[in-house]
């Protein structure tokens, strides 16, 4: 009887004994997986942290003289599809005006400029440099004439207007276009101020209904007598080169600045024909409808790029403006030609302004084929329309 009541204890505390062990070690298992998510989740926030929050991270390659720069994440980089893809079956060559680039063919264009250094206040020439050489290498010079032609011509700006401001919703490319890299006569564009997509027919070129609009106006620094701009690259210059609405553009922007006016006092209104879009204006100031406004502040960007330094030419026809934006650019009435800009650089804004439309208006489809194409036939590119938020990093002190 008292060895088995000793063995029965023996017994109870072996198995109060294993329950201890057992239960120690599953307070053991749980601590561990307590620590380990405890870290991982202090990793992962740190991860974030550097990768999204902390501005002043850029990853830029320990031996960067054999790879190309990396891009600061404020630049913001456009996703490219296309509507010319979509809305037909064809493939498109890379000889031809229409073809699209894709995201790693656009950022090799850009592999010679390092964008880092526009962080540093005391490097941002530097960029402003090297992407102004970038855009002038290998610039065409388009011809400003050819208002009746047979639109068979890349070489002409109107020709042009056909194939870089067409819908390619309403007026998708044609097997035949596509075979022979030409382009319809008859197509529905993309036109500034107004906001239906018309039919675009060669006797439009001349009855007053539409204008080829400089975003940026010919007087500020590439004008002078008569039609003389039209024999300077700038004048003729695609991506500051759009089909317009006449009466937006004569009436209403003329050789304004841009601003948002539309709540002051004594502001003129001007609406589209069929009285939807409508601008504003006074003395000084223009603001084109909403649906405009970003692209209109991208090509006055790229103006300011591409237009920075002043080059001398052989005579008046051969020089290059040297403008900058501003807040305090006061409108202009008389022509600024080139060479009045050689140690004095011309004014344009309002800089903030248009820093703002920017952002508010984001670069869309058709404003990405526009940029494609235009380097198809101009052979450079807008900076502003890959990289939306570059014009922070370059014109924002």
């Amino acid at each position: 009887m008292y060895v088995k009541l000793i063995y029965e204890r023996r017994c109870k505390f072996k198995t109060m004994a294993r329950r201890r062990r057992k239960k120690n070690s599953k307070k053991v298992i749980i601590s561990t997986i307590v620590l380990v998510g405890i870290i991982a989740l202090a990793t992962c926030g740190y991860v974030l942290y550097e990768h999204y929050f902390n501005s002043d991270n850029v990853n830029i390659p320990d031996d960067g003289e054999d790879e190309k720069p990396s891009y600061p994440t404020e630049l913001g980089k456009v996703n490219v599809t296309s509507k010319i893809s979509w809305n037909n079956e064809f493939n498109i060559s890379k000889e031809s005006v229409f073809y699209q680039y894709n995201q790693e063919e656009i950022e090799s264009y850009y592999s010679s400029v390092d964008f880092n250094l526009a962080k540093d206040v005391s490097k941002k020439e530097e960029v402003f440099t090297s992407l102004y050489d970038l855009l002038s290498k290998d610039f065409n010079k388009l011809n400003y004439d050819g208002k009746n032609s047979s639109y068979e011509d890349t070489n002409f700006t109107w020709a042009n207007y056909v194939i870089a401001d067409r819908d390619f919703t309403l007026s998708p490319l044609t097997e035949d276009e596509v075979k022979k890299n030409g382009r319809n006569k008859d197509v529905y564009l993309d036109i500034l101020y107004r906001q239906d997509n018309i039919l675009f027919k060669s006797s439009l070129g001349s009855d007053g209904l539409l204008d080829r609009e400089h975003i940026l106006p010919k007087s500020y620094g590439f004008n002078n007598e008569g039609t003389g701009y039209q024999k300077l690259d700038a004048g003729c210059d695609l991506h500051n080169l759009r089909s317009a609405d006449h009466k937006g553009n004569s009436t209403g922007h003329n050789n304004r600045l841009y601003d948002d006016i539309s709540t002051l006092e004594n502001i003129n209104e001007v609406y589209d024909p069929d009285n939807k879009s409508i601008s504003y204006y006074n003395d000084s100031y223009f603001e084109p409808p909403s649906e405009d406004k970003g692209e209109i502040a991208r090509a006055v960007f790229y103006m300011a790029l591409k237009y920075r330094y002043y080059e001398e030419g052989n005579d008046i026809l051969t020089e290059g403006p040297s403008i900058r934006l501003s807040d305090d650019a006061i409108k202009i009435d008389s022509t600024i030609i080139p060479s009045d800009t050689k140690d004095n650089p011309i004014e344009f804004g309002k800089l903030s302004t248009l820093l703002k439309w920017n952002e508010e208006d984001p670069v869309n489809e058709n404003e990405m084929i526009r940029n494609n194409i235009v380097y198809n036939l101009q052979g450079n590119r807008n900076p502003f329309v890959d990289y939306p938020n570059l014009a922070n990093l370059l014109f924002i002190e």
